[in-house]
C-alpha cells in the first residue's frame, strides 16, 4: 500500500465496514490481515470478538469459537461467554455451549431470550436425547425422505427411538429438526 503504516488500520477499518454490510468472508480476510500487519490487534478483545462474529456468520463457527476462546482470554464478559456458547453450539458441542452459556447468564440476569433458547436446546438435547457433543455434516434428501416415511405412533418412546437417530445425524440441521418437530 502507499502508506505501510496505516496498512493494519485500513484493513481493519475496511473489515469492518463491509462486515455492516453482510459480506462476512472478506470481512474475516481483511480482519486477520489487520492483525498479520499490526500484531498488535492480537492483543485486543474487540478483535476477536469482531474476527470471531465474521466467522461466524460466515459459517465457520469452529472457528469462530476459537477466536472467541481467544478474546475471553483476553477480558471475561458474559457477552463473548455467550457468543462463545453460540458457536459450540452451530459447532455440535452442546455441553460446552450450555457451560458458557449458563456462566454468562449468572453474570448477567438479563442475557438476551436468542442465549437462554440456546442453552434450552443444549439442555434439550443432553437430558433428553443424551448428546453431549455431535459432528455437524449436512445431511443427505434420502435421510429427509426416510424421516418423512416413518409411521405416526401413540408411544411416546416409539416415537423418541424414531427420532433419534435423526436428531443424532444433524440435530441442528434447520430441516432435520422441522422433520422431527412436525412428526413428533
Amino acid at each position: 500500500p502507499p502508506y505501510p503504516e496505516i496498512a493494519s488500520s485500513a484493513a481493519y477499518n475496511y473489515a469492518n465496514s463491509i462486515a455492516h454490510t453482510g459480506q462476512w468472508e472478506s470481512a474475516t480476510k481483511y480482519y486477520i490481515l489487520a492483525g498479520e500487519r499490526d500484531p498488535e490487534y492480537l492483543t485486543r478483545e474487540y478483535f476477536w470478538t469482531e474476527l470471531a462474529a465474521a466467522q461466524f456468520e460466515s459459517g465457520q463457527a469452529s472457528l469462530a469459537a476459537e477466536s472467541y476462546r481467544t478474546a475471553l482470554d483476553l477480558k471475561s464478559d458474559p457477552e463473548i461467554k455467550w457468543r462463545l456458547g453460540d458457536a459450540l453450539f452451530h459447532s455440535g458441542q452442546y455441553e460446552s455451549a450450555l457451560n458458557y452459556i449458563n456462566s454468562a447468564a449468572e453474570e448477567d440476569e438479563n442475557l438476551n431470550s436468542y442465549a437462554l433458547l440456546i442453552a434450552m436446546l443444549c439442555e434439550e438435547l443432553i437430558s433428553r436425547w443424551g448428546i453431549k457433543e455431535q459432528l455437524i455434516a449436512p445431511i443427505n434428501d434420502s435421510v429427509q425422505d426416510k424421516l418423512v416415511r416413518l409411521a405416526t405412533t401413540k408411544k411416546i418412546e416409539a416415537t423418541i427411538s424414531n427420532i433419534q437417530p435423526f436428531l443424532e445425524l444433524a440435530a441442528i440441521d434447520p430441516l432435520t429438526s422441522f422433520n422431527c418437530g412436525h412428526y413428533a
